[in-house]
């Protein structure tokens, strides 16, 4: 099922979806039109850890090639800003038209492959294993307690509010409301009373096909002050999209 905020955003409804082909066809089609020599090119860190999800759930062995995150090398060579420049944005500083309307997959590729041409590609992609870009393609096991539980639904249920060790202190803290930080991620902050920062990180991997379990991974760590403002301005948007 399409999701209500992905439909008003893409125009994609589930009944559109239901004429499509099924993700295992559709990923053998694109592969064989990708050929033997190619890299993946996104644009943000999502794409990667969406696509090896969906193959997870269709049984499919993920064995993919090298993936550069454009945001990321746009952002280095180009605009010169930490934060993340959407596709439009981008557009809009290169000076180039977009023709097409956004959030099309077949557009959005168009639209960046213009970006491509404006881009010190080969120099960017040349010297893209320094530290700053390694986090876009994750880790083939997360990091973190391991627990398998029976669905998602039962997943969020037992860690509504979850309360863990401080790692500074080791006394007992209840975290708050998770946030979103991308496909099957969330992240909660707490304040223990000795007065670290704490962040619990969680993690899962999508069930396969006709299967519900799901397996999750729960870390508890340190957080810095930076980690506690990021999350209080997620959890502003949060309420401002809800107040809509």
């Amino acid at each position: 099922k399409m999701h209500w905020s992905v439909r008003k955003l893409t125009g994609i409804s589930t009944q559109s979806l239901a004429k499509g082909l099924p993700f295992p066809e559709a990923y053998e089609q694109f592969m064989a039109w990708c050929g033997d020599d190619f890299a993946f090119l996104t644009w943000g860190p999502d794409d990667i850890p969406m696509l090896t999800t969906n193959m997870r759930i269709h049984n499919i062995p993920v064995q993919l090639p090298k993936s550069y995150d454009l945001q990321k090398i746009y952002s280095r060579t180009v605009s010169g800003e930490k934060r993340q420049c959407s596709l439009a944005d981008a557009l809009q500083k290169l000076g180039i038209t977009e023709t097409e309307p956004a959030h099309d997959a077949l557009n959005d590729a168009l639209n960046t492959a213009q970006i491509c041409a404006r881009l010190p590609l080969s120099d960017a992609i040349a010297h893209y294993e320094e530290p700053v870009t390694l986090k876009t393609v994750p880790s083939e096991r997360p990091a973190g307690e391991e627990t398998e539980y029976e669905s998602c639904e039962d997943m969020f249920r037992q860690n509504d509010k979850p309360i863990a060790p401080c790692p500074a202190c080791g006394e007992p803290v209840q975290f708050g409301k998770w946030v979103r930080r991308s496909a099957g991620r969330r992240s909660t902050m707490a304040q223990c009373l000795c007065g670290q920062a704490v962040v619990m990180k969680l993690r899962w991997l999508e069930p396969a096909e006709g299967e519900t379990a799901v397996t999750a991974f729960r870390l508890v760590e340190k957080a810095s002050a930076e980690q506690m403002e990021a999350y209080q301005r997620a959890l502003k948007r949060h309420r401002k999209r809800r107040s809509k």
